[in-house]
């Protein structure tokens, strides 16, 4: 489609690159700040949120990518950079069951994400794949949230203003605790009311209207 792809060495398993250095070097911030979208490949994600977020403090580099978004620019990622989109995220909670049973630590289950799409949304990736709608049930009730989007692999969800549109091969499941109840004398995780609705290719979901519409193949 015309864009030209500029590589950025920030990695901190890159061999043979002094990664602090890359991050912090002005003249790389200052690249980054003048770019039109920004793309996180995959990995770990608290490897991402360590290098751009030392101590949860944001760096420079964290900014200027702050300033491609604040402009209209398209922030992204794949598996691990899909994860840091959020304000909070899976650290490392590979068991679902786990999770269910009260396996919730920040630090180690979950952590701080970069907050790209805002406070209200969780994302979570691989969903369906791997089946993590057991995971993302309770972080979403710990945290606060009422939406939770969970996308599927070989799928991605494009969010801007409010409106969630999905595109690629499979889709994303989108949650809304807002009705969801718990019944606090019960021992284990149990919730009711979550409404769950599965967005395919080409359908869109307003946040704010709650309105879901079909793509017009449908």
């Amino acid at each position: 489609q015309g864009a030209r792809a500029e590589f950025i060495p920030l990695a901190p398993k890159l061999k043979g690159v002094d990664w602090q250095a890359v991050r912090d070097d002005p003249a790389r911030i200052a690249q980054v700040a003048g770019m039109q979208g920004v793309f996180f490949a995959g990995g770990a994600q608290d490897l991402i949120t360590r290098t751009l977020q030392p101590g949860g403090r944001p760096s420079a580099m964290l900014q200027a990518v702050r300033q491609v978004l604040a402009r209209g620019g398209l922030v992204a990622g794949t598996s691990a950079g899909a994860a840091v989109m959020s304000e909070w995220m899976f650290r490392d909670a590979q068991d679902a069951l786990a999770v269910l049973k009260g396996w919730l630590r920040e630090g180690q289950e979950i952590d701080r994400g970069l907050g790209f799409i805002g406070p209200e949304l969780f994302v979570d990736q691989h969903f369906l794949k791997r089946g993590r709608i057991g995971r993302l049930l309770p972080v979403m009730l710990a945290k606060g949230y009422r939406w939770g989007l969970g996308v599927e692999e070989n799928s991605a969800a494009l969010v801007r203003d409010g409106q969630i549109e999905v595109i690629g091969a499979r889709g994303a499941l989108l949650v809304d605790l807002s009705g969801a109840r718990q019944d606090a004398a019960q021992p284990h995780f149990n919730l009711r009311g979550a409404a769950l609705t599965f967005l395919d290719r080409g359908d869109r979901h307003d946040l704010r209207t709650q309105v879901t519409t079909p793509h017009a193949d449908k």
